[in-house]
């Protein structure tokens, strides 16, 4: 499971966002399913697109689907690496 990205708080739904992204993490934990944190990854709206990571105040540009790509990749290289043990 992976939480929403950031907004630019300019849709409105930034609470509710907010309260999907934590209940994704109690709902993964509960099922005892790896779950990867991509907002606690990209730590705010404003580091993330300072980093160039987004096109607008939504949607990622390249670079940042491309390094959510990296960050998911990782975690199935991780969880795949647990079941071959």
């Amino acid at each position: 499971m992976t939480t929403p990205l950031w907004d630019g708080g300019v849709t409105g739904f930034t609470a509710s966002q907010n309260d999907y992204a934590a209940a994704t993490i109690a709902t993964a934990l509960a099922a005892d399913v790896p779950v990867l944190d991509v907002r606690a990854a990209w730590r705010s709206f404003a580091v993330a697109n300072g980093l160039g990571w987004y096109s607008d105040t939504v949607h990622p540009t390249f670079l940042g689907y491309a390094t959510k790509a990296s960050l998911v990749s990782e975690a199935v290289r991780r969880v795949l690496n647990l079941w071959a043990r």
